[in-house]
């Protein structure tokens, strides 16, 4: 029931409904008319570069896992993939997006590897960025987020060394006289093959990493500069430790994406670090439209490469016409 989608309405309405309660709505909506652009700018290029970093991580994992794509066509499904994430009611719509194009060049295997690597290194590069900045504010904080950073980023570290490691594992579930164990490993082949080809490349893999640590700093360094757009000055450290938090809120099932639970908890979050509210809700509401610029982009891309399509289609159509046979034919028709 929870999973269903009258429930994700409502709870994304409720959850609206409570953060407009909480707030001052009319402070924050002044708030937001009175942004400094030249921070917006300059918030919006860090993010840019954020994405760039993203993109390369997964471009270097698909093409190690032989998929042949250019630059150019790795952007373009990357910029897609952030447009289709922005319209469906999962974080999930552009991993299919990605997924999808490796997966019909290289294969299951690939497609689902270059995935799990690329949000595996976005994800440690944040629990570093967070493990540093509780580390700071280890005396706002307290020891148990202290603590719980700490084994977060711990957890990821050992996951990415048993991730490359698991084809050992998987060959071994072919002993045996369960069919579900022979039905397991042929599921799991291709990914366990394709995250073991990783492992024999590890300066890729180090590159992925520095590149998902370096995109994740560049999104807190967009994330201050969106702050003092709206009157909230608060340093990177804040937004490593609160960030990660609020993305939890994306895997409550009674909300789509988290809508309304995640500006709810980020407000909330900075209110606890002496943010006035109605400048912590103007600032979730920009972090909610960060992507939406390079969104619409990635719109502008699809839309070309349906027209290109489409004229393709018509000249594969009218190829084999016998142009003078079918003027002959119109009068008739007519």
């Amino acid at each position: 029931m929870l999973r269903s989608r009258l429930a994700r309405c409502v709870g994304t309405v409720a959850g609206v409904a409570l953060l407009l309660h909480g707030v001052d709505a009319g402070r924050a909506a002044q708030g937001l008319a009175g942004a400094d652009w030249r921070w917006l700018g300059g918030g919006l290029a860090l993010t840019g570069l954020c994405l760039v970093g993203g993109a390369v991580a997964w471009g270097l994992l698909a093409r190690a896992g032989g998929a042949a794509m250019s630059w150019s066509a790795i952007a373009g499904l990357y910029l897609q993939g952030l447009f289709v994430g922005q319209l469906l009611p999962a974080g999930t719509g552009g991993d299919a997006v990605r997924g999808v194009a490796v997966g019909r060049q290289a294969g299951a295997g690939p497609a689902l590897g270059s995935l799990a690597g690329s949000r595996l290194v976005g994800t440690l590069g944040m629990a570093l960025w967070g493990l540093a900045g509780a580390v700071i504010l280890r005396e706002a904080v307290g020891p148990m987020a202290l603590t719980g950073a700490c084994i977060f980023a711990l957890v990821l570290v050992i996951s990415a060394v048993l991730a490359l490691s698991a084809d050992s594992v998987v060959r071994g579930l072919g002993g045996g006289r369960a069919r579900w164990r022979s039905r397991l490993r042929r599921t799991l082949t291709p990914l366990a093959s394709t995250l073991a080809g990783y492992r024999r490349r590890p300066h890729m893999v180090m590159q992925c990493a520095l590149l998902g640590v370096a995109a994740w700093g560049l999104n807190l360094c967009a994330l201050t500069f969106f702050g003092r757009a709206v009157g909230v000055n608060v340093g990177w450290t804040v937004f490593a430790v609160t960030i990660p938090v609020t993305l939890t809120a994306t895997l409550v099932p009674f909300s789509a994406n988290g809508v309304g639970v995640r500006e709810g908890i980020l407000v909330g979050l900075l209110a606890h670090a002496g943010v006035p509210t109605a400048h912590a809700a103007a600032l979730a509401i920009l972090v909610d439209l960060q992507m939406l610029p390079f969104a619409l982009l990635g719109a502008g891309v699809y839309l070309r490469g349906r027209r290109r399509t489409s004229a393709r289609a018509a000249v594969i159509v009218l190829e084999p016409v016998d142009a003078p046979a079918l003027l002959a034919t119109l009068p008739v028709a007519a």
